[in-house]
């Protein structure tokens, strides 16, 4: 049965479920299941309808009617459809299962309504219900159930040989034979061959367009399943690789301009020379026949930290003090190789539900990065350029962009801090303009000031980051780390704690909606005072949501 309807020879699958990947075969199952449920829904309105209208007839009546609908070939039928969707909405099922089902399903309702009259006599009229079976499920598997017309079609006609059967040898059960024995079976097999071709052209079509499709959505070896995050230069959807296993997170650039391809072309190149596991790993990178740009990375589980914080309030600070080492770790990796992030914010940090460790931290978007290699500026950064998030640049980002190095970073790092344990930002406005002045301006709040309890260590490391002359800050994020790993919770907080904490929340991580950041979330390009073309506010911004 697993092999009806398949093209042995020709290097090319007949099916579309056959295609390697996880989601074809998932595609497939969610159809039959729905397949299942709609044939359970129609044929039960079917019965009802059939007993209030025939119970009215004086030859038959209700006892007649029942005893027509109550019959051992309906019961099946009706089991059938049932165990169809039911067993399709559990435990995910391979493919050559999900094969077999389609198939005996279609080829039950043959058996059933093929041999259903030879039990009882049937009455003439009877005749149109039994044509108008046929067609309605082949074209409803058609519809459907993802198939190629050569499936379908020999689907299709081992479906109608039973009925055919019947009408050949048992057509006497009609009672009384509506026509001559040969017209009986000229309309019948008419009937028959007009739904396997009805059903076939359906699937050659509908089959056609998943194709077009699924092509359409391929990009060299990585096929896109669907959008999981947006920034303002780009969309992120989960892949698969033809060949590879491995989850995969295509980002795909939807900012035009060459300024923004540069950009773009850039953030690949850093992202790419940095090896370090709390920065997300980039596999391949390329561009489509249309000259699209895109590239692949690690596909992570989790969420990240601004939306960890909005759905499930401040973190405790030994967890704050956890996540921070690691994003220290990361940052002392890209200072090391000449890179200044300067987009550190709660959405760029992402948190994974098990990375081999629980809770381990990944820094993503590289699209604002600054180059210090060699002590020259990117072509892309001019002189006096102002980049970054609101919310979270450094006092300098703001006054003088061109002394911005790795204590940048670290500021960054200690507003994002305030906001995990607090729930808010450092310092907020009703504009970015009104940021800036407290930024730049008012000395912050320790977090033990504002309705957290956080210990004076932690206030003190956090105060430092946040110092507004840069001098007064930690050298590097080695140093940083270091004054973390030396704090009163710095083991506070271990794998287990959060594998705990997952485990509680399970639902706290779905699937990433895109949506518009608010004011003073989205990052800020402005350069000699005017903004440049095509860098509107959320340019570079990556969202890398969990699958």
């Amino acid at each position: 049965m697993a092999g009806i309807g398949g093209d042995r020879g020709t290097g090319q699958a007949s099916d579309p479920a056959l295609e390697t990947g996880l989601d074809h075969r998932r595609q497939l199952q969610v159809r039959l299941s729905r397949f299942g449920q709609v044939l359970t829904a129609a044929s039960f309105a079917y019965w009802i309808g059939f007993v209030a209208l025939w119970s009215g007839e004086p030859s038959i009546g209700l006892d007649g009617a029942i005893d027509l609908v109550v019959s051992i070939p309906n019961a099946v039928l009706a089991v059938t459809y049932a165990s169809l969707w039911l067993v399709t909405r559990g435990r995910a099922l391979s493919v050559r299962t999900l094969r077999n089902l389609d198939a005996a399903v279609v080829l039950t309702f043959g058996s059933c309504w093929g041999f259903g009259w030879v039990i009882a006599p049937v009455q003439p009229v009877l005749t149109l219900d039994y044509l108008l079976g046929i067609q309605l499920v082949l074209i409803l598997r058609a519809l459907l159930v993802p198939s190629s017309w050569q499936r379908t079609a020999t689907i299709g006609a081992l479906t109608v040989v039973p009925i055919l059967i019947s009408v050949v040898g048992w057509s006497e059960r009609f009672h009384p034979l509506p026509v001559t024995h040969r017209t009986l079976v000229g309309i019948y097999l008419m009937w028959s061959l007009l739904a396997i071709a009805l059903s076939s052209v359906g699937s050659a079509i509908l089959y056609g367009l998943r194709r077009e499709l699924r092509d359409a959505r391929r990009l060299g070896q990585y096929t896109l399943l669907e959008p999981i995050g947006a920034g303002g230069m780009g969309v992120v959807y989960r892949a698969s690789h033809a060949m590879l296993r491995r989850p995969t997170a295509v980002k795909l650039i939807t900012a035009d301009g060459e300024p923004s391809i540069d950009r773009f072309e850039r953030e690949v190149q850093h992202m790419a020379s940095l090896a370090h596991p709390n920065i997300v790993t980039v596999y391949d990178y390329g561009r489509t026949h249309d000259g699209t740009l895109y590239y692949a990375m690690e596909l992570l589980d989790g969420i990240d930290l601004e939306r960890i914080v909005e759905l499930g309030g401040p973190l405790p600070a030994s967890r704050v003090v956890f996540l921070l080492t690691q994003a220290c770790r990361a940052l002392a990796g890209a200072h090391a190789a000449g890179l200044v992030h300067r987009d550190i914010k709660p959405a760029n940090l992402f948190v994974c539900r098990d990375w081999g460790t629980a809770d381990a931290l990944k820094i993503l978007d590289f699209g604002l990065v600054k180059d210090l290699r060699g002590g020259a500026t990117s072509p892309l950064t001019h002189q006096g350029t102002i980049m970054g998030t609101p919310l979270y640049m450094a006092p300098e980002s703001w006054m003088s962009p061109e002394t911005v190095d790795a204590r940048s970073d670290l500021y960054s790092l200690g507003a994002v801090a305030c906001f995990l344990l607090t729930g808010k930002p450092v310092f907020d406005g009703k504009n970015p303009f009104e940021v800036m002045v407290h930024h730049t301006q008012t000395p912050p709040a320790p977090p033990s000031r504002r309705g957290v309890s956080v210990p004076p260590d932690l206030d003190a490391i956090i105060l430092r980051c946040l110092a507004k002359d840069p001098a007064d800050r930690f050298a590097s994020a080695d140093l940083l780390r270091a004054h973390l790993e030396g704090c009163e919770l710095a083991n506070a907080w271990s794998s287990s704690d959060a594998r705990d904490w997952w485990h509680l929340h399970p639902r706290i991580a779905p699937p990433h909606r895109p949506t518009a950041a608010p004011p003073g979330r989205q990052p800020l390009f402005v350069a000699r005072g005017r903004r440049e073309p095509g860098d509107e506010p959320g340019t570079a911004s990556t969202a890398h949501a969990p699958p």
